[in-house]
């Protein structure tokens, strides 16, 4: 992520409703030692009902108001998912291109990278 991000020249947008993880680089503290101020945890953009059934966006314009704070030329959205199909992070790319950017799965800019992709990452430019 951390060679996508500075390929991009983006900021990473967590989008999970906490940051934790199993694995200690998916974290938020292992996030912030490996991306710096490249990482901004936006639980507003969270899944309320992450723990049930449906999605239910905490606070869309609270988490458009710190995505706009931003000053990089692209953002990555970042959550826990591995199906995009199921997933908040879907809802949000929704509502990004909806305010006009252009959003596209990372996937297909990683396939350009010598890393493989990471399915948990949608890149979003403005």
């Amino acid at each position: 992520i951390k060679q996508a991000a500075l390929h991009l020249d983006a900021t990473v947008f967590d989008i999970r409703m906490s940051p934790r993880s199993y694995h200690k680089q998916y974290t938020q503290n292992g996030l912030i030692e490996l991306l710096g101020d490249r990482y901004v945890w936006v639980k507003e953009w969270g899944n309320a009902n992450y723990k049930g059934q449906g999605v239910r966006i905490l606070d869309y314009d609270s988490g458009y108001r710190i995505f706009n704070l931003d000053t990089r030329p692209a953002a990555i959205i970042m959550c826990g998912c591995a199906d995009y199909d199921h997933c908040h992070r879907r809802y949000i790319d929704t509502f990004l291109q909806g305010a006009g950017f252009d959003v596209q799965e990372l996937s297909t800019i990683l396939d350009q990278l010598p890393t493989e992709s990471d399915s948990l990452f949608s890149e979003v430019a403005s």
